[in-house]
């Protein structure tokens, strides 16, 4: 698990963007294969509590920004 898996289970969308932005590897696995999406959605760990589906950011690779319709 890296810090984006951590800040997706978390929710926290705006840590996952300055992750992007400095290169994180948003499609990155952990040991069990599961990606930061994963985490986020509760597939592996369960979202946190009161928030149902906790989706990352979708980061435009080529400019590093995020969508508007994702942003907090």
């Amino acid at each position: 698990m890296n810090a984006v898996h951590s800040a997706a289970m978390k929710g926290w969308t705006a840590t996952i963007r300055v992750l992007a932005v400095h290169g994180a590897e948003l499609e990155a696995k952990d040991r069990d294969g599961k990606t930061p999406l994963d985490y986020a959605t509760g597939n592996y760990k369960p979202a946190p509590q009161g928030g149902g589906l906790i989706v990352p950011p979708m980061i435009n690779p080529e400019t590093k920004t995020a969508s508007a319709a994702n942003q907090d």
